[in-house]
């Protein structure tokens, strides 16, 4: 236990990914702080370790050419873009900034130590958690202790370091557990990738302990965040473990932990309804800004379809376009008008070319997790539908991914 302790300590990757994840935009104190000194502190640190990567590019003298070559195609599409559409600069350079340190983290590390430090990192913001979520609902009085945080949609939030946690008000009567992040739901979409790499990325095969106690940390914290496309994607890669390897006594405890589970759930809490209930209710602002996610960004992507409509103007033509197919927000709801679909998001902002570098390299990087394609490219569209219901534009984690596709290495099983 002490040595695996000092093993996290001791993993730069480890601490390097988690930093981003804690400075990113979709993180609760730098995505939606409504303090704006939290925005310059964001910038700050991006900016420095962009340029210790920098750095260690120039003294080592050795990156990825063909990672380089995509970073160079991204930014030029993407300087094309604020020329053209007479943008402000600010998302342009911090996109250009995170996707560069994405380029040479990917760069020095192998498939194998970058995607068993990025579980690592979504294992220990599953524990850590825990602890703001059942403060929050048990010691209130202890989270009243910590400093009040209010987000850019006004709601109040407890901010405790390793997560935050709602101020009890009517809108957060339901607890969920939104760990660092800006919503449980953007929390729901690492949780499912943390699935993913725990039940088919190879190196974890053979490690059946880990397995068992990284499926019941993981299976307990996606439920703590009440997220529908969260729960409904992570049983659909539950179940699709099953059907595609062969039964063993590691799946019959899974399924037994599993099946346990569902009937405490069912039997005895008001989770389910929670959770699915919103699915049923007529015209349900969520479920209408999901839908409406999918046809206003078509709509924008055919009216701009080589480079976007661009930052500058995406946000104000997504709320044209959903007045004219949803109606009047008094009636639907402001939700119906977030846009909540991260690829058709890309799409409509950058264009075709940029979407194709980035769809492709999202394919290729599910390649690498097991020798069968079949098995890739489905956990690929099931971890898409769940990219389909957050809004992660501008998110490092998914770049690293991306780019982690188009590295050209030995398949996983020959390097491990």
């Amino acid at each position: 236990m002490i040595k695996k302790i000092k093993n996290y300590f001791n993993d730069s990757l480890f601490w390097l990914i988690l930093s981003l994840f804690y400075f990113s935009n979709d993180s609760f104190v730098f995505g939606v702080n409504g303090d704006n000194k939290f925005f310059i502190l964001q910038y700050i640190f991006l900016i420095i370790i962009f340029t210790i990567s920098f750095f260690k590019v120039l003294s080592v003298k050795i990156i990825n050419k063909k990672l380089l070559l995509i970073y160079i195609l991204f930014d030029i599409l993407l300087i094309l873009s604020l020329a053209i559409n007479n943008d402000s600069p600010a998302k342009y350079f911090y996109q250009i900034v995170i996707i560069g340190i994405s380029v040479i983290t990917v760069s020095y590390n192998d498939s194998n130590k970058l995607l068993n430090s990025l579980l690592k990192v979504i294992i220990f913001l599953s524990c850590a958690s825990w602890i703001p979520y059942l403060t929050n609902i048990f010691l209130p009085q202890i989270a009243n202790l910590f400093p009040t945080a209010i987000n850019t949609a006004n709601w109040r939030f407890h901010n405790m370091i390793v997560g935050v946690a709602p101020y009890n008000e009517l809108y957060h009567s339901i607890y969920r557990n939104y760990s660092i992040f800006r919503e449980p739901g953007v929390f729901a979409v690492f949780i499912l990738l943390g699935l993913i790499l725990t039940l088919f990325y190879n190196n974890n095969k053979n490690n059946t302990s880990s397995n068992i106690k990284y499926i019941t940390i993981l299976t307990l914290t996606m439920l703590s965040t009440l997220s529908t496309a969260g729960t409904i994607c992570y049983i659909l890669i539950i179940l699709f473990y099953f059907v595609s390897k062969k039964i063993s006594k590691e799946k019959i405890m899974l399924f037994l932990i599993l099946l346990f589970g569902c009937f405490y759930l069912v039997n005895f809490t008001d989770i389910p309804n929670r959770i699915m209930g919103k699915m049923f209710v007529e015209n349900n602002p969520s479920t209408m800004s999901r839908v409406n996610s999918i046809k206003s960004n078509l709509l924008i992507f055919i009216d701009n379809p080589i480079l976007g409509s661009g930052w500058g103007k995406i946000d104000s033509t997504f709320q044209e376009t959903s007045l004219s197919l949803v109606g009047s927000s008094t009636k639907y709801g402001e939700k119906s008008f977030h846009n909540t679909n991260t690829l058709l998001r890309i799409l409509s902002t950058h264009g075709i070319i940029y979407f194709c570098i980035y769809i492709i390299g999202f394919l290729k990087v599910f390649n690498k997790i097991t020798n069968i394609k079949i098995i890739n490219y489905i956990l690929a569209i099931i971890f898409a539908i769940m990219l389909s219901n957050e809004n992660l534009t501008l998110n490092f984690c998914i770049y690293l991914l991306i780019l982690l596709g188009y590295k050209k290495e030995r398949h996983i099983n020959e390097s491990s």
